[in-house]
């Protein structure tokens, strides 16, 4: 549930027991990308922010070899440090931030298991069966290379980081943005406006929902 940040303290709760946290994405099966080029260093200075930085506006997060502020700035994929999970009234775990996030950058990525689907079209159609989701499978856009499965998902459910537990919001703050550097491709939580302390992190699922929508736009 979106709660507003004047409401009462959220408690942080634990890491859940039955998913493995990780920090960075599980390619057991080898699956690689095109490989973008190579970029000259953005020219920011103090913070790389969405909707300024060039590496941002051409879909590309920042590292040390392209950032003028050596990577460690808003349009990375590092995990803002002031996320924590909480309890939720009606929706489960939910991330909330403990401190106030500008609008326009980059607060955590969403980590899993890179899983390979071909597809299903009209030449296969009754020999591939379909994904089969879990309520937090990621498609990519980017298609791998070199394989016949080039459909690939990002699969949180086993293991994961807090971006597995960011709640869906019919008028959220953040949004999922699909980001590359080289022969990297990222998903990242991006906010959409300034976010205050004590406040809910949410982004607007894609497609139709598959669950009751239970965000404060909804139930108010």
């Amino acid at each position: 549930m979106q709660l507003k940040p004047n409401d009462a303290p959220k408690k942080p709760v634990l890491w859940p027991s039955d998913v493995v946290e990780i920090c960075g994405q599980r390619n057991l099966d080898g699956i690689k990308f095109a490989d973008t080029g190579r970029l000259g260093k953005c020219t920011c200075e103090g913070e790389c922010y969405a909707f300024e930085c060039m590496n941002s506006l051409s879909d590309t997060y920042c590292v040390k070899a392209n950032c003028a502020l050596g990577g460690q700035c808003g349009n990375s994929t590092r995990t803002f440090e002031y996320l924590r999970l909480f309890k939720t009234v009606h929706t489960g775990i939910g991330v909330f931030t403990t401190r106030s996030i500008d609008c326009g950058l980059n607060i955590a990525e969403c980590c899993g298991e890179l899983e390979p689907y071909e597809g299903v079209n009209g030449a296969n159609e009754g020999r591939v069966p379909l994904k089969q989701t879990t309520g937090y499978s990621l498609l990519l856009s980017t298609r791998a290379v070199r394989r016949k499965d080039n459909f690939v998902y990002i699969e949180p459910f086993k293991y994961g980081n807090i971006g597995r537990y960011v709640n869906h919001a019919c008028e959220p703050n953040c949004e999922l943005r699909e980001v590359r550097y080289r022969t990297q491709v990222r998903v990242v939580i991006l906010t959409l406006r300034a976010i205050e302390a004590n406040e809910e992190i949410t982004v607007r699922y894609a497609g139709q929902l598959w669950f009751s929508c239970m965000c404060a736009t909804c139930i108010a």
